[in-house]
């Protein structure tokens, strides 16, 4: 995914943030190429992977001979009851990222709908405002938890690379990185 991210930075140039945000989006395949990340690594333990979604930018750095020397990344992640618990395919809306519909948020409106099949009332529900239901559980701060756990957690990873010239940033990943000094 942030292999992505580098090949449009040198394909287009900077991607700022408009606004606040800018989110990248992602579902199955990626999730596909990030446990197959894991297997070429051969780690036998491999790190939980989200459905999900984070914002970013990724901007050249100027350095003093006035073309890019650096290539600076940022990345900021929400993971929370509902990122974890995320429906493939469906997002909230911008203004609905910090409270989407959840299938608890359905069942506690509507009772009747606990007994139904869940996934006749994922696939088929909307609400009075017809939106789908994003995710099974609701984002909570962790004291909302009732001793379960978790919470809302923010992460922003910085980090910058060296500008590649000369094609070397089409190198397919993890290639890649051979020509990379990340700091």
């Amino acid at each position: 995914m942030i292999h992505d991210l580098r090949m449009r930075f040198y394909e287009e140039g900077n991607i700022p943030r408009p606004g606040d945000s800018r989110e990248y989006q992602f579902n199955p395949p990626e999730y596909a190429l990030s446990v197959e990340d894991i297997l070429v690594g051969g780690e036998l333990l491999p790190i939980m992977h989200f459905i999900g979604s984070f914002d970013y930018s990724v901007k050249g750095f100027l350095g003093q001979g006035g073309g890019y020397e650096r290539v600076l990344f940022r990345v900021d992640n929400q993971t929370d009851l509902a990122s974890g618990t995320h429906i493939p395919g469906r997002f909230p809306t911008e203004e609905e990222r910090l409270n989407p519909l959840t299938l608890e948020q359905a069942i506690s409106n509507e009772p009747g709908l606990a007994q139904q099949s869940a996934i006749d009332v994922i696939l088929n529900y909307r609400d009075q405002r017809d939106r789908p239901i994003v995710a099974l559980l609701r984002p909570l701060r962790r004291e909302q938890t009732g001793g379960q756990g978790g919470g809302a957690m923010q992460q922003t990873f910085f980090w910058s690379e060296r500008y590649l010239s000369c094609g070397l940033q089409m190198l397919p990943w993890p290639v890649v990185l051979l020509f990379t000094d990340v700091q």
